[in-house]
């Protein structure tokens, strides 16, 4: 099967704004004291599947890019359109979903696929991502820090272009996220009587996504009395 790259933005016309780009700055300056001049988003299509490239091409704006307000591109990066971006960006990020990770937008758009063409394989998959750029960004504000503030570590990954990439026109990229092989493993036995740092640690090692609160409430169930009394009588460990 073909990986097809698609991606969306809004279009660069008077009276119309960038609704998420917006919302990112005003995140930045409202949560952080953060202030930078501008910020446009690319939205991010990989689709894997046995469609055509006619059928890919298509879809542009039968499925991802509503024309009148967007624009739409397979392939080309939309960077490099200068009608677009004139100016390159002085940090671009780009944010999408690690493999395994449920893309609700992802299946959204692999449902209307399939609806507009049934034929295509059962095994067709869509992922997501969002391609921040920034202008005007104050100089002690690293790649890095803004990339922290875009996604959460747990399920999400990103690739950036820090201005000299950007320059050159080096721009943040991510592959398709394979869904991995599931392989049973055995059962492990966990020890919760550890200090917080260390149920913090279970909780990011073992992606349970749990803060030190709920991990504490874990923890406070496992050592009830009556709870123990049970596990023995399943013969479950301590």
């Amino acid at each position: 099967m073909e990986i097809y790259n698609f991606e969306v933005t809004t279009r660069d016309i008077e009276g119309l704004t960038d609704a998420r780009g917006d919302s990112v700055k005003s995140m930045l300056e409202s949560d952080y004291g953060v202030q930078v001049n501008n910020v446009r988003v690319i939205l991010g299509y990989q689709v894997k599947s046995d469609m055509s490239l006619e059928q890919a091409t298509r879809s542009i704006y039968d499925l991802f890019a509503d024309p009148i307000i967007e624009v739409g591109n397979l392939e080309n990066s939309l960077l490099d359109n200068k009608n677009l971006f004139s100016e390159a960006p002085q940090i671009a990020i780009k944010v999408g979903f690690k493999p395994g990770v449920t893309d609700n937008a992802g299946q959204a758009g692999l449902d209307g696929l399939r609806t507009i063409f049934p034929e295509i394989s059962s095994a067709s998959q869509v992922a997501t991502a969002m391609t921040y750029l920034f202008w005007g960004v104050p100089g002690d504000i690293s790649p890095n820090w803004l990339s922290s503030k875009l996604h959460n570590q747990m399920i999400e990954r990103s690739s950036i272009s820090d201005s000299k990439d950007c320059q050159k026109s080096v721009w943040p990229s991510l592959d398709f996220p394979e869904r991995p092989k599931l392989t049973q493993k055995p059962s492990a036995t966990v020890n919760l009587e550890v200090s917080d740092e260390e149920l913090i640690q279970i909780s990011e090692k073992g992606l349970l996504a749990l803060n030190l609160e709920e991990m504490k409430a874990i923890q406070e169930n496992y050592r009830d009395p009556k709870v123990r009394a049970a596990r023995v009588e399943l013969g479950l460990p301590e």
